[in-house]
């Protein structure tokens, strides 16, 4: 309901210096209630698609036809992709 989520991901391997990392983050689900548009965290439009884009299920209409959908109609549980944006 609320499209949130928080952890601790822990990185093994990183650097010599660093051989071991433990960090903790939030993240919010795309759909309902999150939209594509962070709106946040110093992200604006551009950087959110420049984000975005990379991703396979953009595919070759990209960012901008799926945004042209609104994030509303996504269903994390019924859908073959999650979108999440971690901090």
């Amino acid at each position: 309901d609320k499209a949130f989520l928080c952890g601790y991901l822990k990185i093994s391997g990183l650097t010599d210096e660093f051989p071991e990392l433990t960090t903790y983050f939030e993240g919010e689900i795309v759909g309902s209630r999150h939209s594509f548009v962070t709106g946040k965290w110093d992200a604006d439009e551009t950087t959110d698609r420049e984000h975005w884009s990379k991703f396979v299920p953009f595919g070759k209409e990209g960012y901008s036809a799926r945004m042209a959908h609104s994030s509303a109609n996504l269903d994390p549980c019924n859908d073959d992709f999650v979108f999440m944006r971690w901090k």
